[in-house]
């Protein structure tokens, strides 16, 4: 995992719009900029004829010991029931 400077901002890219031949996304988001200690979670619309897109989204605080495990390396690529379970953490 990439380190990066404590207390710099992060724009995150919006996952690709699953769409048919044709679709066009209206309004879609194409990135979101956070602070440090800070998630996004993406809202999806789905169209009648088939296919998604993010049309919005929500910031949400991370766990700041969740940042403290993230920050030295004690946490990888693991999903997220074993890491809260490893670190006696809850959601």
């Amino acid at each position: 995992m990439a380190k990066r400077a404590r207390g710099k901002s992060r724009v995150v890219l919006a996952p690709e719009p699953e769409l048919m031949a044709g679709q066009l996304a209206p309004n879609r988001v194409l990135s979101v900029k956070l602070k440090p200690g800070e998630d996004v979670q993406w809202l999806w619309t789905a169209l009648p004829q088939g296919g998604r897109y993010v049309n919005g989204y929500q910031i949400l605080k991370r766990s700041r010991s969740i940042d403290r495990l993230f920050e030295r390396g004690e946490i990888k690529a693991l999903p997220l029931e074993k890491v809260l379970a490893k670190y006696g953490l809850s959601k």
